[in-house]
């Protein structure tokens, strides 16, 4: 059995095969296995939380931060 991999967009439901794929065998038998990235849904105060929790598990990094001082924070 061979192994294809390949991105696509599904539309109303389908998937359409790259042209390279064209050639299989009407009669083959074939194993489809389908892989998403489910997009996070955002609703409410958890909305804070999630991103809060997303923002500690990977930081910003931003060039040429500089934190502010005691100072600057309360003036």
């Amino acid at each position: 059995m061979k192994a294809i991999e390949f991105i696509a967009i599904p539309a109303n439901g389908y998937i359409r095969l790259p042209e390279s794929l064209k050639e299989i065998d009407s009669n083959a038998k074939v194993k489809v296995i389908v892989l998403y990235e489910e997009e996070k849904k955002r609703t409410g105060s958890s909305e804070e939380k999630n991103f809060l929790a997303e923002l500690i598990e990977k930081p910003l990094k931003i060039k040429k931060f500089k934190p502010l001082t005691r100072k600057e924070i309360y003036e």
